[in-house]
């Protein structure tokens, strides 16, 4: 594995933006654990999700940032979105119904409250479009203290449903975005979501 680009922190919020009008067509590698372990966490995806390959993931990276877009044969970035998984349907369609996961590091001297604060007020702040859901509600992730929240965003034509999940562990934070192209879609991969990160286990 490569080692993580330095990034300033909270900038990865904008790898959402760029996740959220991706269309990602093609087939897609299955997968039951998350890519190479690379994000320190495993997890069961529900039955008729798939996993983004290398090479769709190295395209994702190359829309926020050029040069991350070469990644050697079965490589997988640490920092950025580091995994991507696509809801059951047409792998041909511009845009498909995913979970997007965004690591960036946390910096010694904010507490997670702080980041969790800073995350919610940086979605309105620096996404376009944007419109919160209400407060995000205080939960965990296999024992790591985590927030849960929903928004709305429009990009020209465009509107999306999203709903993020997001934990500290280890010094790093762990986000996961689903986004769906209406609330109605976005209310029926609740339950996919749910089963993601009830399987979520950490492993370093």
């Amino acid at each position: 594995m490569r080692a993580g680009r330095g990034r300033s922190a909270f900038a990865l919020l904008l790898c959402l933006t760029a996740i959220a009008s991706a269309g990602c067509g093609g087939e897609q590698a299955d997968s039951e654990l998350a890519s190479e372990g690379a994000a320190a966490y495993e997890i069961e995806l529900p039955e008729g999700w798939t996993e983004a390959s290398a090479d769709q993931l190295g395209a994702l990276q190359g829309t926020v940032e050029a040069e991350t877009n070469e990644l050697a044969e079965g490589e997988f970035p640490e920092f950025g979105v580091t995994a991507v998984y696509f809801a059951p349907g047409d792998a041909a369609a511009a845009f498909r119904p995913n979970i997007n996961v965004v690591v960036e590091p946390v910096p010694e001297e904010v507490g997670e409250e702080q980041f969790f604060d800073l995350l919610v007020s940086n979605l309105e702040r620096l996404l376009p479009g944007v419109r919160l859901e209400g407060a995000p509600e205080t939960t965990s992730l296999d024992g790591a203290a985590a927030i849960r929240g929903r928004y709305q965003q429009v990009q020209g034509e465009m509107a999306f449903y999203q709903e993020y999940f997001s934990a500290i562990h280890e010094g790093r934070a762990y986000t996961l975005t689903l986004t769906a192209d209406s609330a109605e879609e976005r209310d029926a991969l609740g339950e996919g979501f749910d089963e993601i990160l009830g399987s979520w286990s950490w492993t370093g």
